[in-house]
């Protein structure tokens, strides 16, 4: 349509024709002449489908209203005027189409019902119970409805024509439809319950039921799915018993008509949220709300009045949202009010002080109360006493001829709409006089549009403190975030430097006391990489001087022929592959995570070690090491250094190499001692330099000690040559586990 087009939904599979009445008067009358699920339609609009036709334009009937949206189970007519001339949206389908209310009250339901009886004995009691109900027979009707209307529930009998209704959920699920689910059905056996519920339904109801039972089950799934497993909803102030259908505010009932109650519900069921104005209005009016009309605005105003406060607050250009008040705010208003409280109790105590019953047996007051506001017509103080039926006895003059609307039993402070729609703070009591044949209820009441603007400013005034506060905070946060991170400036542009090569390690000077730890973990892991970089670098100096001999036997020999020429190539080449063989397995860098046990390698090292020198029947014994001393580094770095020290003992002893370990100093001691003729002074210092081998008889690569000191320094350890009288020690420290 052209114009304030209406946005309606449809619960079939037929399409919505907008028909222009000038160029399509045939069709238009044919479709309005179709019967429909109830027979003859009587509907206004139908009729002025029918007949209101006159000279090719709509004219409405006498009291058809001409925006109104008509709804009737066959079809759905809305008539519209654009620029004079009238247009009629025809929808064909059978059902009904209609707003759902967020407050599980008024909402749209599904039910797919192939007993036509038990449908039509549900639709009546579904509706009471607050839900408008869509029926369907056929479970492909059901299934295109459940894909394209926003359900709140459906309801589903498993046996359906057409498309059975575990097929219908199973489909619903599929495409990402999540309303609830209720199977009603008289398959009762538990595995046809398990194929329910693996199907996507929510709950299972079997026939026959009690429709009490149904009536709660889809209220409780109704309110599950919107995050509300309590019959309880509460915003601030103000909560919703769903069950009792009841709102209270701080505890005190409220009275509201049911369209006030409507519009509370949809805000309290979508707290927190901005809800627009066309979409207030079509939940709250039943989707025959009009855009231009200011009918939402003075329900607004209604309901604003009636609870006394900013729940209800506007976002301007977007609409309005139900928010609990702030902390502070309520705590404020909180006071405030008390305040309010404690003088209409003092009013009370004043005004019941002058009541009794004179010699007729009625009531009367020895003397009005003082205050000048009780006289002045609607000034916004009032008083009333009441008998228990309601009869009002006695009042202030202020109230003029209204009346305040109040039934009590005890004594309770509580919100009242007063005369000129005023919002009155009460105290209500239930008294009983001496003398007196029944009891009265008396009310002392005040606007309390004066605490309410009290609250409201102080709500702005703390708001704009508090924001004061916020970009105070803000600007202090910013200058410790630039003063803090200074050093951490100052740190990244040492970083460059060593990484240009401009240093070699990190001035903690001036990093401060909190960073300057961080400075130096930073230079302690620059000497690792550096003492890693230089170990690689002499491993493979090391390897080239341990292949350098080799190669140069065998160029000698390139020339020689026979039996002698293959020895030697043999002899070379098994050296060779020994050196690459003792690289590859030394695993040169150190893992200081792993924790390697220093008994386990030195015994396997030992007798590997008899077994190498077999011939010579040497002792090799590992003595007074502890089972749980550890080495903290990697199991073949240790095997690596303690092969190669028992190996060069083993060629100097004359009977036995002694292994002996210990913690010192949170250090692991190493200590391999033979009793061989030991070393020079001068030998000692040459020893342990690469290439230099002591004994040039034996068949070794000549890479002598230097690589055992090597692994240890990668560790942060060392090693130390001493003359043990008899034979030589070699002592390793090695960092503990």
């Amino acid at each position: 349509m052209r114009g304030a087009q209406r946005h309606t939904r449809a619960c079939s599979p037929f399409p919505i024709i907008h028909v222009p009445i000038l160029s399509s008067l045939s069709l238009l009358l044919a479709l309005a002449s179709a019967p429909t699920a109830t027979g003859p339609a009587q509907d206004p609009a139908q009729q002025v489908a029918r007949r209101a036709v006159q000279q090719g334009r709509y004219v409405p009937l006498e009291g058809v209203v001409r925006d109104a949206l008509k709804r009737h189970p066959g079809q759905l007519l809305e008539v519209e005027l654009d620029d004079g001339v009238y247009e009629v949206e025809i929808l064909r389908a059978d059902g009904v189409v209609a707003a759902e209310d967020g407050a599980g009250r008024l909402m749209r339901i599904l039910l797919a019902e192939d007993d036509a009886a038990l449908a039509e004995r549900l639709q009546p009691l579904l509706e009471q119970a607050g839900y408008v109900v869509d029926v369907v027979a056929d479970g492909r009707q059901a299934e295109e409805i459940g894909q394209v209307e926003d359900l709140q529930a459906a309801i589903v009998d498993l046996g359906l024509p057409g498309l059975d209704g575990l097929s219908v959920i199973e489909r619903w699920r599929g495409n990402g439809r999540d309303f609830p689910v209720l199977v009603l059905t008289a398959r009762g056996r538990w595995h046809d319950k398990l194929a329910g519920f693996d199907a996507g339904a929510d709950d299972y109801l079997t026939k026959p039921f009690q429709t009490d039972e149904l009536v709660l089950r889809l209220r409780a799934l109704i309110r599950r799915s919107h995050g509300h497993a309590s019959p309880r909803l509460q915003c601030g102030p103000l909560q919703l018993d769903v069950n009792a259908g009841r709102f209270d505010l701080e505890g005190q009932a409220l009275a509201l008509s049911p369209q006030e109650f409507r519009l509370l519900s949809y805000f309290i069921h979508h707290s927190g949220q901005v809800i627009g104005r066309d979409r207030l209005g079509e939940h709250v009016f039943d989707g025959g709300h009009d855009p231009d009309s200011n009918a939402l605005d003075v329900l607004l105003g209604r309901v604003r009045r009636k609870l006394g406060t900013d729940l209800i607050q506007t976002v301007r250009g977007q609409g309005w949202r139900l928010a609990a008040p702030a902390l502070l705010g309520e705590l404020f208003k909180r006071s405030a009010r008390d305040r309010l409280d404690n003088e209409l109790q003092q009013d009370m105590l004043t005004l019941l002080a002058q009541a009794e019953i004179d010699a007729d047996g009625q009531l009367q007051l020895r003397q009005e109360p003082n205050d000048a506001r009780f006289q002045r017509v609607f000034s916004g103080a009032y008083w009333q006493i009441t008998n228990s039926s309601g009869k009002v006895l006695l009042q202030s003059r202020s109230l003029w001829d209204e009346t305040l609307p109040v039934a009590a039993t005890g004594a309770a402070e509580r919100n009242l709409p007063g005369p000129l729609q005023q919002s009155l703070r009460a105290r209500v009591q239930q008294v009983r006089l001496p003398r007196a044949n029944e009891p009265y209820v008396a009310v002392v009441a005040t606007d309390r549009s004066a605490l309410d603007a009290d609250v409201a400013a102080f709500r702005q005034r703390s708001a704009m403190a508090l924001a004061v506060l916020v970009a105070a905070w803000l600007a202090v946060l910013a200058s410790q975030v630039h003063f803090g991170l200074r050093p951490l400036q100052r740190l990244g542009t040492q970083l460059e430097r060593v990484r240009r090569g401009d240093a070699q390690h990190i001035d903690t000077a001036g990093l401060g006391a909190e960073i300057a730890p961080l400075g130096d973990e930073l230079n302690a892991l620059l000497d690792h990489q550096q003492r890693m970089v230089a170990r690689a670098r002499t491993s493979a100096q090391d390897l080239a001087h341990a292949l350098k001999t080799p190669l140069s036997v065998l160029a000698a020999e390139a020339d020689g022929e026979g039996r002698a020429w293959r020895a030697t190539l043999r002899e070379q080449g098994a050296r060779m592959q020994a050196s690459v063989d003792r690289y590859l397995a030394a695993g040169l860098t150190a893992d200081h995570r792993e924790r390697t046990p220093v008994a386990t390698v030195a015994q396997a090292m030992c007798r590997l070690m008899a077994r190498v020198h077999g011939e010579r029947a040497l002792q090799f014994q590992a003595e007074g090491i502890a089972d749980d001393l550890q080495f903290a580094g990697a199991s073949a770095d240790l095997e690596e250094m303690l092969g190669n020290l028992l190996d060069n003992a083993g060629k100097w002893a004359q009977r036995e190499v002694t292994v002996t370990a210990r913690a010192e100093e949170e250090q692991v001691r190493i200590d391999v001692r033979d009793d061989g003729p030991g070393l020079a002074a001068e030998a000692l210092a040459q020893v342990t330099q690469r290439g230099v081998r002591l004994d040039e008889r034996e068949s070794s690569s000549g890479l002598g000690l230097a690589i055992v000191g090597d692994i240890a320094a990668s560790y942060g350890g060392r090693l130390a040559l001493e003359n043990a009288q008899p034979g030589l020690r070699a002592t390793l420290w090695l960092p503990m586990g």
